[in-house]
């Protein structure tokens, strides 16, 4: 391999690199983490305070679309845990393009009740060969270190290869020539940058119990998923993993899922899935996030009144004590029939029971009596417990 060759290859591998662990950490970066016990019995530094804080932006916000309740991912690659007998032994590796990047990482197994942690593979003892065993044919294309790998900002042991199938994609088979202890335990990690084939899912980005159950529809290269081929985990906010299962077309979840709200972190759905197309296996998996929401207080009153004093009173009703958050923009009809948006307002408190949100606007009187006004883009957060609760485009 050329000087020029090889340094497009290191390109590329760390592309691969960066775009993967910016993958694995997604999910804690967009995670809220605000300690919390229960749902009803909360440890908020603002339990204490209950008096109003209001904040008035500058200009009126722009006009939001009612939040959507589903999302759309899509996947280029699987993770799957292999043991070290697995590894001595060969592991199936299924690609659908000439370049696939794996990613290999040493995790923690059980001895006699004992922790132990994986001994780290030695990325030069791995062969990676089409699944035949006349071939003698090596599709290793290229190998990263585990000190590579920490340049790349995998501190977890990892090593990484990628391939290149001269001779085709398909099946492969990977095999490690160190002597691993059996119950070794790795996390297999495999990236196809450059495959036709997504998977792609919609789900509900929300989960409410005793409901429809959770929506999940997904399509590989185009193709409905199989369920009978389809793993479904469901994974807490805390880590902790469970089977979860499909009944035509739905998730099933469980009605007592503890964590209520994004305060410690998204609930996932783990999916991995594989089908046959055109002779070739294709394997995918994903990860679906999801707040598991209840209703712990509501608006009252759909035709607000504004008083003498340019204050909007909102009554809401309380179910869980918690800290909530009004925020609407006030708006009006002008001579000419369009609609302007005079300002918008913030206002949040710490309540109990029963209260009403007092919305000071500062819009001058001589103003407020060209038109009628209204409240748009009216939104009720449980700031407690992460959630929006209501988002109504007029009010």
């Amino acid at each position: 391999m050329n000087n020029v060759t090889k340094s497009v290859g290191l390109f590329w591998l760390m592309s691969a690199l960066i775009s993967m662990n910016v993958s694995a950490t997604n999910k804690q970066v967009n995670d809220y983490k605000v300690t919390a016990t229960s749902p009803i019995t909360l440890n908020d530094p603002h339990a204490d305070n209950t008096q109003a804080v209001v904040y008035i932006w500058p200009k009126p916000q722009n006009i939001t679309a009612l939040t959507t309740t589903e999302q759309t991912l899509k996947s280029n690659e699987y993770w799957q845990e292999v043991t070290g007998e697995q590894l001595s032994a060969g592991v199936a590796i299924y690609t659908t393009s000439t370049e696939a990047f794996i990613r290999l990482a040493p995790k923690t197994h059980y001895s006699e009740g004992e922790a132990l942690q994986s001994e780290p593979l030695n990325a030069r003892l791995l062969k990676i060969r089409p699944d035949s065993p006349q071939s003698h044919f090596q599709a290793i294309e290229q190998t990263v270190s585990q000190q590579e790998m920490s340049l790349a900002g995998f501190n977890d042991g990892s090593i990484a290869l990628t391939t290149n199938a001269q001779q085709g994609v398909g099946r492969l088979v990977m095999q490690s020539q160190q002597g691993l202890a059996a119950n070794a335990t790795y996390l297999m990690h495999v990236k196809e940058k450059y495959s036709p084939h997504q998977l792609q899912v919609i789900a509900d980005n929300t989960f409410q119990a005793h409901g429809q159950g959770f929506k999940l529809v997904g399509r590989l290269a185009g193709e409905m998923i199989d369920e009978a081929h389809t793993a479904l985990n469901l994974i807490s906010p805390e880590g902790v993993k469970t089977p979860a299962d499909f009944q035509k077309g739905r998730v099933v979840l469980p009605n007592d899922l503890e964590n209520v709200g994004a305060y410690k972190g998204f609930y996932e759905l783990e999916m991995t899935t594989e089908k046959v197309l055109a002779g070739l296996t294709v394997k995918r998996s994903i990860k679906v996030p999801f707040a598991h929401v209840i209703k712990t207080a509501q608006l009252e009153s759909m035709s607000p009144k504004i008083d003498q004093a340019n204050k909007i009173s909102m009554p809401v009703k309380i179910l869980h004590s918690g800290r909530y958050a009004v925020t609407a923009t006030l708006a009006q009809h002008s001579s000419t029939g369009q609609i302007e948006y005079l300002q918008t307002i913030e206002v949040a408190q710490w309540l109990n029971e029963d209260g009403i949100f007092e919305l000071p606007f500062t819009i001058d009187n001589q103003r407020l009596q060209t038109g009628p006004v209204f409240l748009a883009n009216v939104k009720l957060v449980d700031q407690s417990r992460m959630m929006l609760l209501e988002h109504h485009e007029r009010f």
